[in-house]
């Protein structure tokens, strides 16, 4: 899994996106005084959430939805 700074990953977007989509491989990204983020292709954070709801059942805690 490959660490960057949010001002890396602002200066080279596209690089960074193209290597995680062709590579397969997470990225964190810190900030300062931020808990960190994680990128990931969507097809990996389908397949984890998948397995995520599968082991907590249907009903299970955790099933917020995101609201922008």
């Amino acid at each position: 899994m490959k660490v960057v700074t949010a001002s890396y990953l602002r200066a080279n977007l596209a690089n960074v996106f193209d290597a995680v989509e062709n590579d397969a491989e997470d990225l964190v990204v810190t900030r300062s005084g931020h808990e960190p983020l994680v990128i990931m292709r969507k097809s990996e954070y389908d397949a984890w959430r998948e397995t995520e709801h599968s082991s907590r059942g249907a009903n299970g805690p955790g099933r917020e939805r995101l609201r922008w």
